[in-house]
C-alpha cells in the first residue's frame, strides 16, 4: 500500500519566500492584495486579538518568555511599545520567523540555520532577530519606507497566484 502524505498545520505547509512575502504584504495592506479584498476588516481585528481568553498558555515561542498572547495562527508581539499597535509573528521551532509590524508599516521573514543544536534554540534566535531588526528598520525609516515591489501575481484570481 502506498504511503499517504499528511500535511501538518505546524511545519507542513510549503511556499516560496516571494509568495509568503505576498501574503505578509496583504496582511499589512489591511487584507487587500493587488486591489482585491482577501480578508475582511473583521478578520484582521480577529487576527490581532487574543484568542486565549486569559487561559494559561501551555507553550509560547522560544524567546517569548510566556509574555505573548495567541491569536489565530499568530503570536501577538510585545513590540513595538504601546501605544503602537502590536506586531504579529509566527515564530517556528526551526528558525523560521515571519512578522508584520502594522504600526511601523513593516514585514519580514527571518530564517536561521543552526548547525549546533545546543541552547539557545533557533526559535529564540529568530525572535531576538525580528525584535532587533524591526527596531532598527523603524528607526531608519521613520515611517517612510520606499515602495519596492509590486506583487502582481498573488491573488489575481481572488484566492491564489495560480
Amino acid at each position: 500500500m502506498p504511503r499517504q502524505l499528511v500535511s501538518r498545520i505546524a511545519g507542513g505547509a510549503q511556499a516560496t519566500l516571494p509568495d509568503y512575502a505576498r501574503v505578509l504584504a496583504m496582511l499589512l495592506g489591511h487584507g487587500v492584495g493587488n486591489g482585491r479584498r482577501i480578508l475582511s476588516p473583521a478578520a484582521l481585528v480577529l487576527l490581532g486579538s487574543d484568542q486565549t481568553a486569559g487561559a494559561a498558555l501551555g507553550y509560547s515561542p522560544p524567546g517569548a518568555d510566556g509574555r505573548h498572547a495567541y491569536s489565530i495562527g499568530a503570536w501577538i508581539e510585545t513590540f513595538p511599545a504601546a501605544p503602537a499597535q502590536p506586531a504579529i509573528s509566527s515564530i517556528g521551532k526551526f528558525g523560521y520567523a515571519p512578522w508584520v509590524d502594522f504600526d511601523g508599516g513593516l514585514f519580514g521573514v527571518i530564517m536561521i540555520e543552526q548547525r549546533n543544536t545546543t541552547f539557545p534554540p533557533m526559535g529564540a534566535l529568530s525572535h531576538a532577530a525580528i525584535v532587533d531588526i524591526d527596531a532598527l528598520a523603524r528607526a531608519a525609516s521613520d515611517g517612510h519606507c520606499a515602495f519596492v515591489e509590486t506583487y502582481d501575481a498573488i491573488f489575481r484570481d481572488g484566492l491564489d497566484g495560480g
